[in-house]
């Protein structure tokens, strides 16, 4: 009787056989391959949405502004504010900073944040890292905004206005950041300015990669994935320059 008992206690605690462990190793092996390049995908998709959520964002704030200010679009380029400050310091994203050193504060405060905020794209974050400094990594087309000319004066008003543009569907507002010199540029549209290519963040640094690809908003408010290669170099194209 005990005889059996032992026998039964053997067999049901013998360990895996080496085959039985290489074929549990090959299965999940297999499974990781199925499975890790779909969360990849996943992951960028998702990112491109908040991408797209926060360009709607910014042209949303950018038309409160210009409802404020007789139909100007916030400022481009300036040598003492651009469009992230005056959305960003004067209420049209939430946050307030009003007069000047509230507004500086704000500034500072900005560029010393990583959480998301709808200033920062997190395709653009992964593939060149946004150095503190940076306000935000989307541009603004410098040919809508403008660059602001009449300063002093508070806040600087744009020369166009949101009435003037008649090509809306075809001309960009905001789009992922120009990374120039060392950080990303507020503004895009110029000769040697252009927009940096972030989606999917991996194939970034691949200069011949036709994947690569920009997230624009238009003036008009809808949202396009665009290759690179879509992204007119001549900057008399409607895509920069607003028929007026």
């Amino acid at each position: 009787m005990k005889k059996q008992q032992i026998q039964r206690f053997s067999a049901s605690t013998r360990g895996f056989s080496l085959t039985e462990l290489l074929v549990v190793l090959a299965i999940v092996g297999v499974l990781a391959w199925l499975v890790i390049p779909v969360i990849g995908r996943m992951r960028t998709f998702s990112q491109q949405t908040v991408c797209t959520s926060n360009l709607r964002t910014l042209h949303l704030a950018s038309m409160d502004y210009a409802s404020d200010y007789n139909g100007r679009f916030p400022v481009a380029k300036n040598p003492y504010t651009n469009y992230a400050i005056e959305l960003a310091c004067n209420g049209y994203l939430g946050l307030s900073g009003a007069g000047f050193w509230e507004r500086l504060d704000t500034w500072v405060g900005l560029g010393q944040r990583r959480e998301p905020f709808c200033l920062w794209c997190p395709s653009t974050e992964r593939a060149q890292p946004r150095p503190t400094f940076n306000l935000a990594t989307y541009c603004m087309n410098v040919n809508v905004g403008g660059t602001g000319d009449n300063w002093p004066i508070q806040p600087p008003v744009s020369t166009s206005k949101t009435l003037t543009v008649t090509t809306p569907a075809q001309t960009a507002l905001f789009m992922d950041g120009c990374f120039r010199d060392g950080g990303y540029q507020v503004w895009v549209g110029e000769p040697g300015y252009m927009p940096a290519p972030v989606h999917p963040p991996n194939l970034y640094k691949q200069t011949n990669n036709p994947s690569r690809s920009v997230n624009v908003v238009f003036v008009d408010g809808h949202v396009e994935l665009r290759p690179i290669g879509k992204i007119p170099s001549d900057f008399t194209n409607p895509f920069w320059i607003p028929n007026r």
